[in-house]
C-alpha cells in the first residue's frame, strides 16, 4: 500500500499530519479540484517531513575528533549562528543541540560557547549561563566591545609590551588590533586575560 493511501482525507499527503486547505480553483497539475481539500500544504508537495532531530543530524558536520567543533551546513543568521525550523519558528542550532543532549534549558538561561564559534553545536563546547555570565566570558577572552574581533594570547602580550614602553596610547592599540578602546584598556590593566603574562 502506498504512503498516500494511508493519509486520511483532508490531510497533507507528505505525512506531516496537518490538515490542508480547501482549494478555491482547479489545479493545472491535477493535484486538487475546487471545493476539495488540497493534497499538500504549500511547500510540502511530494516530500516526506523529517523530524527536527533527523534534519539536525543531516546538517551537522562533525570534526575528526570528539572535541572538534560541529559546523552547521544550513541556514545561519548574519552573526553566524546556525538556525533550524521547529514547530513554531526557528531555533538556534546550539540551543537545540543542548536540549537534545542535556534536556530543557531553564527559562532565562543562555547556551554559551566555550569555543566562541557561533555555528558550533558540539555539546562538549556548550554551557549554560546568564547574560551576565556571557558578558563576563567575553570580557575574560578580550572580546567585549571589540566589534567581534578576537584577540589572541600573542596579541595580549604585544599590547602590554607596547603600552609598557609608554610609546603608545590605548587608542593606538585599539586601532592597531581592531578592538575598542575599552577592550585595549582592559587588556593593559589586566582586567581581562589575567592569566597571560
Amino acid at each position: 500500500m502506498s504512503r498516500e493511501k494511508t493519509i486520511p482525507y483532508g490531510f497533507c499527503h507528505c505525512g506531516c499530519g496537518r490538515k490542508t486547505n480547501i482549494a478555491t480553483e482547479n489545479s493545472k497539475e491535477g493535484h486538487y479540484l475546487r471545493g476539495e481539500p488540497r493534497r499538500f500544504l504549500a511547500g510540502h508537495s511530494h516530500r516526506i517531513i523529517e523530524t527536527i532531530e533527523q534534519r539536525f543530524w543531516s546538517k551537522v558536520q562533525k570534526g575528526h575528533s570528539p572535541n572538534d567543533c560541529w559546523k552547521w551546513a544550513s541556514g545561519k543568521t548574519k552573526d553566524g549562528y546556525g538556525t533550524i525550523g521547529r514547530h513554531k519558528g526557528n531555533i538556534y542550532v546550539h540551543r537545540y543541540s543542548y536540549e537534545l543532549h542535556y534536556g530543557p534549558i531553564p527559562e532565562g538561561m543562555l547556551v554559551c560557547h566555550h569555543c566562541d564559534f557561533p555555528e558550533c553545536s558540539n555539546p562538549k563546547h556548550l554551557w549554560l549561563g546568564t547574560h551576565a555570565d556571557n558578558v563576563q566570558d567575553k570580557m575574560n577572552k578580550g572580546r567585549h566591545n571589540s566589534g567581534g574581533r578576537k584577540i589572541t594570547e600573542k596579541d595580549v602580550r604585544e599590547i602590554r609590551k607596547l603600552y609598557v614602553s609608554r610609546r603608545v596610547t590605548y587608542q593606538f592599540l585599539a586601532d592597531k588590533y581592531g578592538v575598542s578602546l575599552e577592550c585595549a584598556r582592559r587588556v593593559v590593566l589586566r582586567i581581562t586575560w589575567k592569566n597571560i603574562e
